[in-house]
């Protein structure tokens, strides 16, 4: 067929028009591309086989949100210091009436209430002991507590064999009460890893000591009594020679 014959012409102008069209439709595909401008136009999600679905997500696919992460557990709390087993207490004699009764306030010691009353603080281990009923710890008086304060034992001239007696064996007992609260808190203080109670294990340690250094002021052979330890009785004689010795010094 030739191209310049009326017939021929039809037929290319037909073709041309074939391929404009198919020019339009490729490039309004590219341009509907995702991502392309016409992308949202055409819903390209449909034009290329990706259904867009609008059910609802199921239970399963429902996002989840992570778990938070465990909180740990506090360190357990120390357990409170054990008092000492105690026994009765003292009984008093009918002539140790009652001169007053102290309000402690706060630093109130039984040593200073022994010196503030008595005039000798040497003698609070016997104070301590009048009123243990209420005061398990010798360390401890809260403010507010009431304190009785008893005649002081004997009189001004000097002790009687039966005083200096009862005055040993009080230092001899608040030395093992000491021990006792050492023992417990160097025990507690290493199972816990407390700096704190193996500081106050060597104060009630040191005190013990005292106890027995100056309950030998009522009895020289205080440190042969059964109940004192050896290695305690050495250091006892160690201060005898560097604080001096007071053995058999009351009156």
């Amino acid at each position: 067929m030739k191209w310049n014959t009326p017939t021929g012409i039809r037929n290319i102008k037909r073709a041309n028009i074939i391929l404009a069209v198919l020019d339009a439709l490729l490039l309004v595909a590219i341009l509907a591309l995702p991502g392309g401008p016409l992308s949202g136009f055409f819903g390209t999600d449909r034009l290329f086989d990706r259904p867009v679905s609008t059910a609802e997500p199921s239970a399963t696919e429902t996002p989840v949100a992570p778990a938070p992460a465990p909180v740990p557990e506090p360190a357990p709390a120390p357990d409170p210091v054990p008092e000492p087993a105690t026994r009765p207490d003292r009984e008093v004699p009918a002539d140790r009436g009652v001169m007053t009764v102290h309000v402690s306030e706060r630093g109130d010691t039984f040593f200073g209430l022994a010196r503030s009353y008595w005039g000798d603080e040497t003698l609070w281990p016997d104070l301590y002991l009048l009123n243990r009923d209420a005061y398990p710890d010798p360390d401890f008086i809260r403010p507010g507590q009431r304190v009785t304060i008893f005649q002081p034992l004997g009189d001004t001239d000097g002790f009687s064999a039966s005083e200096k007696r009862r005055l040993a064996d009080a230092h001899l007992e608040v030395y093992q009460i000491y021990r006792r609260f050492a023992e417990s808190e160097l025990e507690r203080g290493r199972r816990l890893s407390s700096s704190s109670l193996l500081a106050s294990s060597r104060v009630r340690l040191n005190r013990a000591y005292w106890s027995l250094y100056i309950g030998l002021k009522f009895d020289p052979g205080l440190l042969e009594n059964t109940v004192v330890r050896a290695d305690d009785a050495r250091v006892v004689r160690s201060y005898l020679s560097r604080y001096g010795d007071i053995r058999g010094t009351a009156r």
